[in-house]
């Protein structure tokens, strides 16, 4: 009985340590949150494609405002993260790219009541971010390889696969 109880004390540990920690699991909660972040940032570019044809001020700001609240709770989630030893530069990629993110979203809830010119510039503000937006993109798919690399785990996705 003693002998049985020593191996699931063993077996109950390793479990536990394989299962919520390491380099892998970290990089795979990360991908999670940004993958939710393009998600709520696609819907809400999505319905500013669609503004010109609805005229709806209101929709926009509204479903910009609780994208943005649902991003600020994401980068909160990334801050909780202790990243494992050579992840530091990923976790803070990962965060810059969902700032950049609100960045563009921002703009059209910056106002109490969107406007014509507002939404425009919005619009134009957002179509500039996006090229950062790329860029740090491309960043976290070489800081991600690289993290693997020295943590030597294998990626299951890329972060562009993903998107």
């Amino acid at each position: 009985m003693k002998r049985l109880r020593i191996l699931f004390f063993f077996l109950w540990l390793f479990s536990l340590l394989s299962c919520n920690s390491g380099p892998g699991k970290f990089n795979d909660n990360l991908m999670e949150n940004l993958n939710k972040a393009d998600r709520e940032y696609t819907t809400f570019y999505a319905l500013v494609e669609q503004y010109p044809d609805t005229n709806d001020f209101v929709s926009v700001t509204k479903r910009g405002k609780v994208a943005l609240e649902k991003m600020e709770r994401l980068i909160n989630e990334i801050n909780q993260y202790e990243a494992p030893k050579e992840g530091e530069d990923l976790k803070n990629l990962c965060e810059e790219y969902i700032k950049n993110m609100i960045i563009s979203i921002k703009g059209f809830t910056s106002v109490e009541k969107l406007g014509k010119d507002q939404f425009e510039k919005a619009i134009e503000n957002m179509d500039i971010n996006e090229v950062q937006l790329n860029e740090i993109d491309r960043k976290i798919v070489e800081a991600q390889k690289s993290f693997a690399n020295k943590r030597r785990f294998e990626l299951k996705d890329s972060p562009s696969n993903k998107r």
